[in-house]
């Protein structure tokens, strides 16, 4: 009697068990991941390993009569004065990160006004990837920092070692870039000013994009437009 008390009590607990499982209808199912996902290929159609992955931006320009020279923007002023003499770091770092791209002043500089120009390379020498960056300005314990728009083509020849790229392709000739380490999904306004340091407005990056593959022994390729898609993955497929 009371094994058949068990097996009826182990009964009813398995059914209470297979009742609480979750359903897999579709709308249970997790939404996929934002994320952008590419192959690169030789003019053969084989997979290319090693291929820089760069990124190209767009402004969205609302009301800015931005000028052609501004698109794409690498020459970038950042301009400050100050009172009197003292200590000033000026440096440029990546929106929203802490590490340092390049210093550009740091010094005991006499009171004025200043003009800067990054060249758009970062420490080491290497052109940096295109995307929104920071100029921050330290004198006498007060920071200023401004945002900048960095994206161009990507010309001449190509030399591994002076580019910082996003990432390289594995030996199926695939990459993978999240959607975090992308500038279109910042949702921040970027200052713009004209060739003299004049300020122009304010813009925000739009979802097109387009991606490069760069190898030293292959050159450049460069995609269509794309739309960056916020809902799930962005595929390309790019042929030398």
């Amino acid at each position: 009697m009371l094994y058949k008390r068990m097996l009826r009590w182990l009964n009813v607990s398995l059914l209470c068990i297979i009742f609480l499982e979750p359903s897999c209808s579709p709308g249970n199912e997790p939404q996929a991941e934002p994320v952008l996902t590419g192959t690169i290929l030789d003019s053969l159609g084989n997979p290319v390993a090693g291929a820089m992955i760069e990124l190209e931006y767009f402004p969205d320009h609302g009301d800015v009569n931005l000028p052609k020279a501004q698109t794409p923007q690498i020459n970038t002023i950042i301009r400050f004065g100050i009172p009197e003499p003292g200590p000033v770091k000026v440096w440029i770092t990546r929106y929203g990160e802490t590490d340092t791209v390049k210093v550009l002043m740091k010094e005991m500089a006499m009171a004025g006004n200043y003009m800067l120009i990054w060249d758009g390379r970062n420490g080491a020498g290497q052109r940096a990837i295109n995307y929104i960056y920071q100029s921050h300005v330290w004198y006498n314990g007060d920071l200023e920092s401004t945002s900048m728009f960095v994206s161009g083509e990507y010309d001449g020849e190509v030399d591994p070692d002076s580019l910082e790229y996003y990432t390289l392709t594995d030996e199926a000739g695939k990459f993978t870039i999240p959607a975090d380490k992308l500038a279109c999904t910042l949702d921040t306004e970027i200052e713009v000013s004209d060739e003299l340091g004049n300020k122009l407005g304010t813009v925000k990056l739009s979802q097109e994009i387009r991606v490069w593959a760069l190898h030293h022994a292959l050159g450049k390729t460069v995609s269509e437009k794309l739309t960056f898609r916020t809902d799930g993955p962005t595929s390309v497929r790019i042929q030398f």
